[in-house]
């Protein structure tokens, strides 16, 4: 039995339509999982796919990934185990992860268990609220934290493979909130230099940089980009 990643899933595709996608390349999917969120177990976008050897294995990866699925270029890569080893929180192993403040850490960590043999680059979205803190909000700021720490951690896992590992922490971004959703606190002590919020588009930017050449370089930081909210007032 082997055991493929499948990446970039479009929210809405169910495990039968994966395991006909498979079907339809001549490849059996013995088991299709799809990792979902554990409070509204909606979908994450990811799973994995169990074929029956190693010559389907292949198939599969060569006939789909980069695949159109429903809008999406998927892709599709033979899962890597987890590395034996590791101190507390699970040994390396995701079950450790099962607590109130490792729930956003989650897919974050799924991706590093579950690198691509293409994969080059690994860029984790972190939060402003890590490094200014909030009342209220330990299990937000934990967990943000965490996925710091967890990137510089994951650099050095991966290092040997030359794949490289970053974070990008979004400041303040435009977007609208639900109106039962109130702004954070640190959202109103923590303001741009110039005062304008900043666009999913220029967190884009950062996230893209990082995983071209010109980044190769940079491993196993968080990168800022906030607008200069830690400058101003």
């Amino acid at each position: 039995m082997k055991k493929l990643y499948v990446g970039n899933l479009p929210f809405q595709a169910t495990e039968e339509q994966v395991t006909t996608l498979f079907t339809q390349t001549g490849v059996t999917a013995a088991n299709v999982t799809l990792v979902r969120d554990r409070f509204s177990g909606q979908p994450r976008g990811f799973g994995f796919v169990e074929v029956n050897s190693d010559e389907e294995a292949e198939r599969a990866i060569q006939g789909l990934n980069g695949h159109d699925f429903m809008g999406r270029n998927i892709v599709v890569n033979e899962a890597r185990p987890p590395r034996e080893g590791g101190g507390g929180g699970g040994g390396g192993r995701p079950g450790g992860w099962s607590c109130g403040q490792g729930a956003p850490l989650l897919p974050a960590f799924h991706a590093g268990l579950f690198t691509t043999h293409t994969a080059r680059a690994i860029v984790n979205i972190g939060g402003l609220s890590a490094h200014t803190g909030a009342r209220n909000r330990a299990h937000v700021v934990t967990a943000k934290a965490g996925i710091v720490g967890f990137t510089r951690a994951l650099a050095h896992d991966l290092a040997a493979d030359g794949i490289t590992v970053n974070c990008v922490v979004p400041g303040l971004i435009g977007t609208p909130r639900p109106k039962d959703k109130p702004e954070p606190a640190h959202h109103l002590t923590h303001q741009t230099i110039d005062g304008e919020r900043g666009r999913p588009e220029d967190v884009a930017a950062a996230v893209r940089f990082l995983c071209g050449p010109g980044a190769r370089y940079i491993n196993g930081q968080a990168i800022h980009a906030n607008g200069g909210a830690y400058l101003g007032s």
